[in-house]
Formats: C-alpha cells, structure tokens, sequence
C-alpha cells in the first residue's frame, strides 16, 4: 500500500528544487499554493519575496501590490504589533473612522444604522474601534487630571 504524499510538502520540494536551477517563473505558482494550502510563515513569504524579485519581468501595479503585501505579513508575524500600524494604511480605515465619529455624535434613533455599517466591515473594523476606545480612555485620564488639578486650586 502506498502512502499518500503531503502535497502541500510537494509544492515547496518542487518550487524550491525549481528555484535551486534558477526557473523563479516555474516556482513562484507553486509557492503560492504552498501559502494557499497552508497559510503564511516567516520562511515562505521570504521565498515567495526572494523568487518574485529575482523573476525577470517588469513589475505591474499587482506585482507591487503582492510583493508588499507579503512584506507587510512577514513584518506582522516577526512583531505583531504592527498589525494595527499596517491597518491604518488600509483605506477603509478612514472610513470605519468616520463612522465611529458619527456614531458616537449620532442622536440614538440613527445609531443602529451607523453600527450595522461599521460591522459589515467585519475584521477590518476592529483596529479603529479599538483605536477610538483607547483615545476615549486616554480623553477620560485628562479629564480626571484636570478636574484634579482644580480641586487643590
């Protein structure tokens, strides 16, 4: 009985012995899978930033879009904390931005509205709150020192 072959290991053996003879092209799909079936770690987004760069082509606007797209994961898996500077360059961010503004402004019968539209954007939304909750904690310290200060004078 034969067993079966990982093929997610298959992809990588063969995109890296086709990397070893310098056929970047003929790699780079097969690396791509390898992130499709098993998800982005250090050492494939570095393969797959190495081979797309040595591809002799011109870059599109796609192939920039990739290659910093895998350059921003790998600096999110190396600090974690980047995540939420790398979402603030997303430009929905805005967006969610003002709709957090407009509901916490927003008169009670419209704010079910605004919070429906912040929650379409699912993930993607959860940076700004938890951006807009952080500036609200840091208004209440200020106010809290400032009535303190008031006090004693």
């Amino acid at each position: 009985m034969r067993k079966k072959t990982d093929k997610t290991s298959s992809y990588l053996k063969k995109a890296d012995a086709l990397f070893a003879k310098k056929k970047y092209a003929k790699a780079m799909p097969l690396y791509e899978k390898e992130l499709k079936k098993n998800g982005e770690t250090l050492e494939l987004l570095a393969r797959l930033i190495k081979t797309h760069s040595l591809i002799d082509k011109p870059w599109t606007n796609a192939d920039f879009a990739k290659n910093l797209d895998w350059t921003m994961k790998s600096q999110e898996l190396s600090n974690p904390g980047l995540k939420r500077v790398h979402a603030k360059l997303e430009p929905v961010w805005k967006e969610i931005t003002l709709l957090i503004s407009q509901m916490m402004a927003c008169a009670e019968e419209t704010e079910d509205d605004l919070i429906e539209k912040i929650i379409k954007h699912k993930e993607k939304a959860l940076y700004p709150l938890v951006e807009s909750l952080l500036a609200l904690k840091q208004a209440q310290k200020k106010a809290l020192s400032f009535l303190k200060e008031r006090k004693k004078a």
